[in-house]
């Protein structure tokens, strides 16, 4: 029998991973009797996903754990503002035009990454094209990790959002009636206190697109920073 041809695949790469690229593999050793597919990755979330296929030849995927993950969405920033009772953060009103989330309060800014660049270096590019901030590197403050999949739809058609990114934030002055915005991605902003805006969110009393997750990190990390 012929050697089998190795084929290794980063899992967790592109907007919808793992979910495209595991039905590619089980797909492709359907197809071919001559191909091995190596499935690289967060083990457990690659195997999740392969049980959602039954006939197809097991030992000819084989999934090797990966524990960094190569960012590919979008390194999230929060403009927070101190105040003797706690903090105000910036929220963004995304643009009735967008794809997904249109008209959604959002983080302050957030884009994905170019090929090449950093996570600090995408945040700062999207802190000045979406808002017209100019920061430096050393005005944004890593504060965590944030992992979310957003399961829903637009205009008729699947949406799937699968994030993996380091999280900033930025708390140099900021006078919003100055703000140069990008009327593309960004309808309007407006300051919101931390505790108010946790209530809205919690009731869904606003119409946002935040992940609870990274809403809770910022109050975790204030104390910190």
């Amino acid at each position: 029998m012929a050697e089998l041809v190795k084929v290794v695949v980063d899992a967790m790469g592109g907007d919808l991973a793992p979910v495209e690229p595991v039905k590619a593999a089980v797909e492709a050793v359907k197809e071919r009797k001559d191909i091995l597919v190596i499935l690289t990755g967060q083990e457990e979330v690659i195997h999740s996903e392969l049980k959602k296929y039954q006939d197809y030849p097991t030992d000819r995927i084989q999934v090797v754990n990966a524990t960094e993950v190569i960012e590919t969405a979008e390194p999230p920033v929060f403009a927070i503002r101190k105040k003797k009772d706690g903090f105000d953060v910036l929220l963004q009103k995304r643009s009735a035009n967008k794809d997904s989330f249109p008209g959604y309060y959002d983080i302050s800014s957030a884009g994905h990454i170019h090929a090449g660049d950093s996570s600090i270096d995408s945040a700062i590019r999207e802190l000045e094209e979406e808002l017209g901030i100019t920061a430096t590197k050393e005005e944004l403050h890593f504060i965590g990790i944030h992992k979310g999949i957003e399961d829903t739809e637009f205009y008729g058609k699947p949406f799937r959002n699968h994030e993996f990114s380091k999280m900033y934030v930025y708390m140099e002055d900021i006078d919003t009636d100055k703000l140069t915005l990008q009327k593309e991605e960004v309808e309007s902003v407006m300051w919101i206190d931390y505790e108010e805006g946790t209530k809205l969110i919690k009731e869904q009393k606003i119409k946002n697109c935040i992940f609870m997750d990274e809403w809770i990190k910022l109050k975790d990390m204030f104390t910190v920073i």
